[in-house]
């Protein structure tokens, strides 16, 4: 029996993620070093919470990690059960209409005012859009709207015959560029991770209907010393975008267990959580729901993947002005209209560094940093005073300036 919340191909490399750091001895490393969190029995007298196994002896340290990785794996089982046990959630979605589309891609239309700034979201070309609008208690855009502003969603869709081809750069020009335009009012363009790398080349591109740019965990450097990036020898990375050239498309799933592995404890933490939440809590729920957005990836396509996952990383070339639309550097240095940066503190996605790189371009932006991860500062606890109410009072300021 498979967990009707997530797709039954995507399980096993969820649990392997878990499994492996759980009850392995390779973990024995990172106890030493403090990344465990040991009880206090466990640790020797005066040994303060933190300071991990340095100083227990190894058969002691070993017993210890004996006794943590057993209680992990039944922590872990009671969550996976619970999990199996999960409810498909009931499909949401705020009303909205179709009022564009092309190659795949709809604009959304959540209301809101007639006239005036309206604020146009674009997501990420790699996850589904309605993590914007995931239930009625975790609706960015539910929320914008009920604050006075028009609110438009670009749902990227899955890559068609006519976009397999096309790059990051094509995705903007083909795509983004002429949904702002049949829009046919001036904008606020707020991208969410790579969508705020396409939104800022949008505010480049439209720079007469663009009023003002939020910027949600968008990554900038993916220098090692500054982004937080893995450093690859130039042979690795050769390798890495010889194989993604040959893929007909990047497959989601791939790209998904790559982001699980950045920390392969999240998991369990997750599933230790969901042990611990009473039957009847709503909290279920919302894992259900935020668990089956996790997992409805998008493939990219292949000239994408080539560059976010190869040739961006591997010459920083964000950062050094190497990627241009129609013979011009997208840079935030050109931009000349109010930008707002949320850089989540939390996130392990686009490392805080990664974002933060951004901000010496910018021109007196409004910075803010939710104490929250990636996903977390947009349908989290906190997003809604973290997030959501200062970014509706900046979109309001904006609207009302015009």
């Amino acid at each position: 029996m498979f967990p009707q919340s997530l797709p039954p191909p995507h399980l096993p490399t969820a649990l392997l993620l878990t499994a492996a750091w759980t009850t392995s001895w390779p973990a024995l490393w990172l106890a030493r070093q403090g990344s465990l969190p040991w009880k206090q029995n466990l640790r020797p007298q005066g040994e303060k919470a933190g300071e991990g196994l340095q100083s227990l002896p190894d058969a002691e340290a070993l017993r210890s990690l004996t006794l943590e990785a057993w209680k992990r794996s039944q922590e872990w089982q009671a969550g996976l059960n619970a999990w199996m046990l999960l409810p498909d959630p009931k499909p949401y979605a705020t009303p909205s209409k179709v009022v564009w589309e092309r190659h795949g891609a709809r604009l959304l239309d959540f209301g809101g005012p007639q006239e005036g700034v309206a604020v146009f979201f674009v997501p990420s070309l790699i996850n589904r859009h309605y993590i914007l609008d995931l239930a009625p208690s975790q609706s960015l855009v539910a929320f914008l709207r009920d604050a006075g502003m028009r609110v438009f969603v670009l749902d990227w869709g899955e890559p068609q015959k006519d976009t397999l081809a096309c790059d990051t750069a094509a995705y903007v020009t083909r795509i983004l560029a002429p949904a702002c335009e049949s829009v046919g009012r001036p904008l606020i363009l707020a991208g969410y991770c790579m969508g705020g790398l396409l939104a800022m080349a949008g505010a480049q591109l439209l720079p007469s209907q663009v009023r003002g740019l939020a910027l949600l965990a968008t990554p900038w450097s993916f220098a090692p010393e500054i982004g937080g990036y893995a450093a690859l020898p130039e042979h690795a990375w050769r390798d890495v975008g010889e194989w993604i050239s040959r893929q007909p498309r990047f497959p989601a799933t791939l790209l998904n267990s790559w982001f699980q592995s950045i920390d392969p404890l999240r998991q369990w933490r997750k599933l230790r959580r969901l042990a611990l939440t009473p039957i009847d809590s709503p909290e279920r729920e919302r894992f259900a729901r935020l668990e089956r957005w996790v997992w409805d990836g998008v493939d990219l396509a292949t000239p994408v993947a080539l560059e976010w996952l190869s040739d961006w990383p591997r010459r920083d070339a964000l950062a050094r002005g190497l990627w241009q639309i129609g013979g011009r550097a997208v840079t935030p240095a050109a931009l000349d209209v109010p930008v707002l940066a949320a850089i989540p503190s939390e996130d392990t996605i686009v490392p805080a560094a990664s974002a933060t790189a951004l901000l010496p371009l910018l021109r007196d932006p409004t910075v803010l940093r939710p104490p929250a991860g990636h996903v977390g500062m947009v349908v989290g606890h906190k997003a809604r005073a973290s997030l959501w109410e200062p970014l509706a009072q900046w979109c309001g300021k904006i609207a009302a300036a015009q």
